[in-house]
């Protein structure tokens, strides 16, 4: 009788305990697996410990050692992006990247045949497709007659088109840089008046394709513990917050890189964006310069067409868009943008911060890691609904200057200032769509899983050719830029 009652006593416990942990409770240097169940990992086990799956196998601990000289110093976000604790090496994981990579920084045996062929390629370069659609075809992202956007003009297109009349990013006949080559196209600005929503039955997104919660506000049902986690940014989610069957190599786990938004004009999927404070959202001038109304923000999100996730988005609005005053629409010089919400997003296991680094701090020959909705391919006509990652070198600026020449952009090609390169590995880049998503890289060593903001997507030629790295918007030269202005006006100097 005795047993029956001790055994009534603990599964009337396991009821009353709801949530609670279903592993084991310890301190993340501990774990080999975490709990990837969202309500579990985060309840019961406190600020200090996480829900662990598969603890790991007992051995020697060793100190991971920062990256870089400056990976201890205090980001300007004004969170300390503190290094990992002491943890094991997890020594049966097996660094595909490394085994297959081709290193760009050197030129030796660089491939002299791989240029695009002129006649299925556009001829100003960039991120276009042939008579200056993109793509073309009848159909691709959004809307009716005509593709994303159609013939006769760039990004986007007339009857439809988002935005309309005539009109590429960005101006003087050549793209984004200028004079003949870049991204994306012909003859006239980015955008134009008139920058409605795409019309029904076209492309991607639809209809639906707006916030998942109700009104765009808080999540209307619990998704764990209400209090942040952690008071340091930066903290990713290694195996995500929830196991998704069908998940590929290319694409993120739900809540991954929890600062990761996405940037919505007229409930179209417009830019990517990092989240840098709870209120502020840092991205490219380029996708927001002329439509700086009418902007929302969406924070917490994986799949951007479904709602399958077991937690919840939100979105803020845009209340005000700070431009680089130094942007230059044809070079792609100082492209960035801050964007200051209506309200703050409220810090949990899946909305986080990205930490920044500190002043011109160089990540040259690091490999850093990308998350956006952009394409998946270059020829593809729809951008991808759920986020997807990539992880690139950061090349040397004078190896990238070098190689760019050898493309369209011509002998005389410059790189601007204050502008890093990243890529150029054969079917690894960032690609159309992916604009204003962050290039970030981790603090305190490779499996830290704390990371800092090294760039911001900018242009490219083409998307995953061999030697051809992308362009991206330096965050270590705009840190002083970005605290002046998130001081308060009373505070900012003349």
């Amino acid at each position: 009788m005795k047993h029956c009652w001790a055994i009534g006593t603990l599964l009337l416990a396991s009821v009353l305990m709801g949530n609670a942990c279903r592993h084991t409770c310890v301190t993340r240097n501990f774990c080999l697996y975490e709990e990837p169940t969202f309500d579990y990992r985060s309840s019961n086990c406190g600020n200090t410990k996480i829900c662990c799956a598969v603890l790991r196998k007992p051995g020697g601990t060793v100190l991971i050692e920062p990256n870089g000289p400056e990976d201890d110093k205090v980001g300007v976000n004004g969170i300390n992006a503190q290094l990992s604790p002491t943890r094991e090496l997890t020594r049966d994981r097996p660094n595909t990247i490394e085994s297959q990579v081709k290193e760009i920084n050197d030129f030796s045996g660089r491939p002299t045949n791989n240029e695009r062929n002129p006649a299925t390629e556009p001829n100003n370069g960039g991120y276009t497709t042939p008579n200056g659609g993109y793509p073309v075809n009848n159909g691709g992202y959004p809307v009716n007659n005509g593709g994303y956007p159609s013939n006769n003009g760039g990004y986007p297109s007339n009857n439809g088109g988002y935005p309309v009349n005539n009109g590429g990013y960005p101006v003087n006949n050549g793209g984004y840089p200028a004079n003949n080559g870049g991204y994306p196209a012909n003859n006239g600005g980015y955008p134009t008046t008139n920058v409605g929503n795409p019309t029904n039955n076209g492309g991607n997104p639809t209809t639906n394709f707006g916030n998942p919660t109700n009104n765009g506000g808080n999540p209307t049902t619990n998704v764990g513990s209400s209090e942040l986690l952690s008071p340091s940014c930066g903290m990713s989610n290694a195996n995500g917050l929830q196991m998704v069957e069908g998940i590929t190599i290319d694409q993120a786990r739900p809540a991954q890189y929890p600062w990761a938004v996405a940037i919505f004009h007229n409930g179209q999927y417009l830019a990517g964006g990092s989240l840098i404070q709870p209120n502020v959202v840092l991205t490219v001038a380029h996708r927001v310069i002329t439509i700086e109304t009418e902007l929302v923000v969406r924070a917490g999100d994986w799949d951007l067409k479904s709602d399958r996730e077991i937690f919840l988005s939100e979105q803020r609005e845009v209340e005000r868009a700070v431009i680089h005053e130094g942007f230059d629409f044809k070079s792609g010089a100082n492209n960035l943008a801050l964007l200051f919400l209506n309200s703050p997003f409220k810090l949990n296991d899946h909305i986080r911060t990205i930490c920044l680094p500190t002043p011109n701090k160089s990540f040259a020959g690091r490999r850093c890691t990308v998350a956006g909705w952009g394409k998946m391919r270059y020829e593809d006509q729809r951008y991808s609904t759920v986020l997807k990652k990539v992880q690139l070198l950061v090349v040397n600026r004078n190896v990238c200057e070098k190689f760019l020449r050898s493309t369209r952009l011509g002998a005389k090609f410059e790189l601007p200032k204050n502008i890093i390169c990243a890529g150029g590995e054969l079917g690894r880049d960032t690609c159309t769509g992916d604009g204003g998503s962050a290039l970030f890289c981790s603090i305190g060593g490779e499996n830290s899983g704390v990371y800092e903001q090294a760039g911001i997507v900018n242009w490219g030629v083409g998307c995953g050719q061999e030697g051809i790295p992308a362009i991206y918007t330096e965050v270590s030269k705009f840190t002083n830029w970005i605290t002046e202005k998130l001081l308060p006006f009373d505070y900012r100097s003349g």
